[in-house]
């Protein structure tokens, strides 16, 4: 961690290369329409290129639909290439920070990275003593931010103490830290704590086995 108070220490050691997993992120494209380029369509299927692969396409009609259909879908998507929208899907999910940790907290972290890396390549003390300081300034950015989120997150309660819906709002939206909760259904909780309870016989802290039917102890 680049925040912390101890001094970076490489160590290697002799392991098998794994392969990288492939991603399962799919990255596909999407056309919608947009009036801010509506010209720029308009000038696309005005064009000499486009007219041409329409004649091509009335041409093929006599000969096979499905090629006329495809050469019309295939310049209609051409002339909308303006409109192109790229966007990604699956892969994991990502990690949802605090609120509080803005830009100027990420480009203080960026500089105390910067710092470390040159200081791990150089080894010089002038090196060192500049990472010292981006880290310091790191910390104390974060220390200010979180002091600044708490006391906002304190004035928003005082405020809305009166408004319970407004004041369970505050607290549901002070808590951004993402955590992932076991995907455990009620059935098997059930099953676990019915095996738990259907135990007739207990070890006690003396060691010995306890019959929970019977107030004597099992030597």
């Amino acid at each position: 961690r680049v925040e912390s108070d101890h001094m970076p220490v490489v160590l290697e050691f002799r392991s098998t290369t794994v392969a990288d997993q492939p991603s399962r992120r799919v990255h596909i494209e999407k056309r919608k329409w947009n009036p801010a380029y509506a010209g720029s369509f308009c000038e696309a299927v005005r064009s000499a290129n486009f007219r041409d692969g329409m004649r091509a396409a009335i041409d093929c009609l006599s000969v096979c639909v499905e090629t006329a259909l495809q050469t019309f879908t295939d310049f209609l998507l051409s002339a909308g290439d303006c409109m192109v929208r790229k966007v990604c899907y699956g892969g994991p999910a990502r990690a949802v920070g605090h609120s509080w940790f803005d830009d100027e907290c990420r480009q203080k972290k960026r500089e105390a990275r910067k710092a470390l890396r040159r200081y791990m390549r150089t080894g010089l003390t002038v090196d060192k003593d500049v990472y010292r300081q981006k880290r310091s300034q790191y910390k104390d950015t974060l220390t200010n931010k979180k002091k600044t989120h708490k006391q906002k997150v304190l004035d928003d309660l005082m405020a809305n103490k009166n408004d319970s819906k407004a004041f369970w709002a505050c607290i549901k939206k002070a808590n951004t830290q993402h955590k992932q909760l076991p995907d455990i259904n009620m059935d098997t909780w059930k099953q676990h704590f019915e095996t738990l309870l259907s135990e007739d016989d207990l070890v006690s802290e003396h060691g010995h086995i306890t019959d929970l039917n019977d107030d004597t102890v099992v030597m």
